[in-house]
């Protein structure tokens, strides 16, 4: 049995707030309008800014260099204005969810499990991590779509999932928190 060491994991803390504030994210829909929305987003991405040079929030402060705590609710304010002036609350919802949940996943099975790392000039991932994305990715699919599974959707599924692990993968200096979120929404609303 692996028992979880804080230090194992790329601060812990700062994913689980990153995987549960997607949770609640995706309830935004329901309660904000989409101008709402791009405010909260811009006002949280620049107190992440600001905290990141004068350090008054150590729970967003990561070990790399980059700027994914405050890309994150920058893509979050880019999904909710393509999709949600749209009505794909769906979409919004699948894209939110792969950037907090899958993303987080992730990062702490490859700091817990990554034995086979590959470093790239501009980050280090790892193939467990990016397994870890893929089921993660695979299994929000199937939630998100219970209710209306087909048998023939599992390919459509594993093919999303293939394809978005595989950008989160190249995705370096946070820009994931960028991109995730709206490549996620779109492949989402073309492939389903």
């Amino acid at each position: 049995m692996l028992l979880i060491n804080k230090n194992n994991i790329d601060n812990l803390n700062r994913k689980i707030v990153h995987a549960l504030s997607a949770i609640v994210i995706c309830f935004f829909p329901y309660v904000f309008s989409v101008n709402q929305i791009v405010v909260i987003s811009c006002l949280f991405s620049l107190i992440f800014l600001l905290s990141k040079y004068f350090d008054f929030l150590p729970i967003i402060k990561v070990k790399r260099v980059g700027l994914g705590e405050v890309f994150y609710p920058l893509g979050v304010m880019i999904s909710a204005l393509v999709f949600l002036p749209q009505g794909e609350i769906l979409a919004f919802q699948f894209g939110i969810l792969v950037l907090g949940i899958s993303d987080a996943l992730a990062n702490i099975f490859g700091d817990l499990y990554g034995f086979h790392k590959i470093d790239f000039y501009w980050s280090k991932k790892s193939l467990e991590g990016s397994f870890s994305f893929f089921i993660s990715t695979f299994l929000i699919l199937i939630f998100i779509n219970f209710f209306n599974l087909s048998f023939a959707d599992f390919f459509t599924y594993f093919i999303l999932s293939l394809v978005l692990t595989f950008l989160e993968f190249l995705l370096f200096f946070g820009l994931d928190n960028l991109v995730l979120p709206l490549l996620s929404s779109y492949l989402f609303l073309v492939l389903l």
